[in-house]
């Protein structure tokens, strides 16, 4: 199931299938055969599955938060005041 989703993925222009709709189905199959293949009950399963949702869901709230930092800041031009001051334009100096 995952590497059936993983080349899905890769050759997503071949096949005309979004990434994030084969992402999602890759991840709910796979879900869905951990419990029976290791052994695992249902409530197992489900414990498992809200853990990995909650560390999920804790990356993309913070990633959210950030964003909107950095467009906030960028909306007001506060990244000009470190641009204003670069005066080269070679990458090797930029380094």
């Amino acid at each position: 199931t995952f590497i059936l989703g993983y080349l899905a993925i890769v050759f997503e222009d071949q096949v005309d299938i979004n990434k994030s709709a084969t992402a999602l189905m890759m991840g709910v199959l796979c879900w869905t055969f951990v419990g029976p293949a290791t052994g695992m009950s249902f409530k197992e399963v489900v414990h498992a599955l809200d853990e990995s949702l909650a560390e999920i869901a804790q990356i993309v709230f913070f990633l959210v938060g950030a964003m909107s930092i950095v467009e906030t800041v960028d909306a007001h031009k506060g990244f000009s005041i470190v641009t204003d001051k670069i005066q080269t334009t070679s990458k090797r100096e930029l380094l």
